[in-house]
């Protein structure tokens, strides 16, 4: 996402959109998210964030995701803190292996047959 296309999107009226970044590493991103560039998913976070500020615009609020697993579940900590002061929400949610996955990747959930647990941190000041 351009500088551009996060300006026009702001300018749009978008209320909110939702990253899904699952990884604060980038050992265990392309794990995740074979083919995909943290840093540079990291970097449009960011800049979406920073012309929000400086068109002193509330929206869209920014919220990132983290959908916890065996791979990544070491990095929950690590993800919320980077992330806390930077983004509006963090999503937090246990994997839940599709009926007819093929794939061996477990979570609490799963692995426990407990219930899909979702959690949204609001972290922005604006919204209290």
């Amino acid at each position: 996402m351009t500088p551009e296309v996060s300006k026009k999107l702001i300018d749009a009226g978008l209320t909110r959109i939702q990253i899904s970044v699952d990884a604060v590493d980038v050992e265990v991103y392309n794990k995740i998210r074979p083919g995909g560039d943290l840093e540079k998913v990291i970097k449009n976070i960011k800049s979406l964030v920073d012309i929000k500020k400086e068109v002193h615009s509330i929206t869209p609020l920014v919220r990132v995701n983290f959908v916890r697993t065996e791979v990544n579940e070491s990095q929950l900590s690590s993800f919320i803190a980077y992330w806390r002061d930077k983004v509006d929400m963090i999503g937090i949610q246990e994997y839940i292996k599709p009926t007819k996955s093929r794939e061996n990747i477990k979570s609490r959930s799963s692995s426990n047959k407990r219930k899909a647990v979702f959690v949204v941190l609001f972290l922005s000041s604006n919204l209290l």
